[in-house]
């Protein structure tokens, strides 16, 4: 299976009655992996109809990486990352959350970036590649929205663990309301607080972030 070629050296990979089942050495191991390999995740449950499994050593509730049929157009959506009990193989004395993502049709992801009255943009999750802005993103990021879309990776004006924390938070919960990072302003280089609203969505076939600015204090001079 062409699961396999992604894993790391020292990953376990075995077909369960669950469905394809991955294990990794760690609870962080699983969550950086996830950051690069989420969209591949998604699309992979996709292909096999079918969820597919990833765990760590001692853990009871693994990720589930799982497709959905959805009402809308008979299409086929995904909820990525819901965590279930699964096979009497894995224990944990470490439960997890259950996620979603909120299903609408890709025309309202559009329109609600768009539209709202402030600083929205829409990022993918694996590679942190902008794919939509509204004209308001100078007030997060200093560039103007023909600018912003020119950047291929807004991961590098995160400090420390700042981004890998906020991304390990939204795939743990699905949406994080007046949720609080640091981050450098891209012209400046000035770290300021952020305040967004953002939440998990599937557009285009990616997982992706769609995340509403509601204030950004800077905090250094």
């Amino acid at each position: 299976m062409e699961l396999r070629k992604y894993l790391p050296s020292g990953w376990k990979f075995s077909i369960t009655s669950g469905g394809p089942l991955i294990m990794a050495p760690t609870q962080h191991d699983v969550e950086l992996w996830l950051d690069k390999v989420s969209g591949f995740l998604v699309e992979s449950a996709n292909n096999l109809q079918g969820s597919i499994q990833i765990g760590w050593e001692g853990c009871r509730r693994p990720y589930r990486f799982t497709p959905a049929l959805a009402s809308v157009e008979g299409s086929e959506k995904l909820h990525p990352l819901s965590s279930e009990t699964e096979s009497e193989q894995i224990k944990t004395d470490e439960p997890l959350q259950n996620n979603s993502i909120i299903e609408v049709p890709e025309l309202e992801i559009i329109s609600e970036v768009l539209g709202f009255d402030g600083s929205s943009a829409l990022l993918r999750m694996s590679d942190d590649l902008g794919l939509l802005s509204n004209t308001r993103t100078e007030v997060s990021s200093g560039l103007k929205a023909n600018d912003w879309m020119k950047v291929k990776d807004h991961s590098h004006w995160w400090p420390d663990d700042e981004l890998r924390n906020y991304k390990r938070r939204l795939l743990g919960d699905g949406q994080l309301k007046n949720y609080s990072y640091y981050a450098r302003m891209i012209t400046t280089g000035k770290l300021s607080l952020y305040t967004v609203t953002t939440r998990l969505v599937v557009y285009r076939g990616d997982l992706c972030r769609l995340v509403k600015t509601h204030s950004v204090v800077p905090v250094e001079d």
